[in-house]
């Protein structure tokens, strides 16, 4: 997990959403916290939309929001609980 950490955060230092100073600081204050980049999301440094907006990009791949979308139940029914 760490290597993957480590490239995202070299991918958002790149873009210019943080800097080193930033990661360092949120590094050095885990406190528990999964990962630097949660730290940088608590401390509202980077936003999640943030990460995978940068990391879709990075990817060449578009980013779609799909927090507003409305699913169709007869879509939502499909889903068997063990899927």
């Amino acid at each position: 997990m760490q290597h993957n950490e480590e490239y995202v955060l070299r991918v958002l230092e790149d873009v210019g959403l943080v800097t080193r100073h930033q990661i360092d600081s949120a590094r050095s204050r885990l406190n528990g916290e999964p990962g630097v980049v949660d730290v940088l999301i608590d401390d509202a440094v980077v936003s999640e939309v943030d990460v995978s907006r940068t990391l879709a990009a990075q990817a060449q791949m578009d980013w779609i929001d799909i927090s507003s979308m409305v699913i169709p139940p007869q879509v939502i029914n499909q889903i068997r609980g063990e899927d």
